[in-house]
C-alpha cells in the first residue's frame, strides 16, 4: 500500500498520509 506514495517522500510522512486517507476514506464504507 505504501508503494502508492511517491519514494520522495519520508517514511514517517508517509504513514501519516496513509493513516488519514484510511480514516476518510474507509469511515463512510465502515459505518
Amino acid at each position: 500500500m505504501k508503494t502508492a506514495f511517491p519514494q520522495r517522500l519520508p517514511e514517517t510522512l508517509n504513514d501519516i498520509i496513509f493513516n488519514y486517507i484510511l480514516r476518510t476514506n474507509l469511515k463512510p464504507f465502515v459505518a
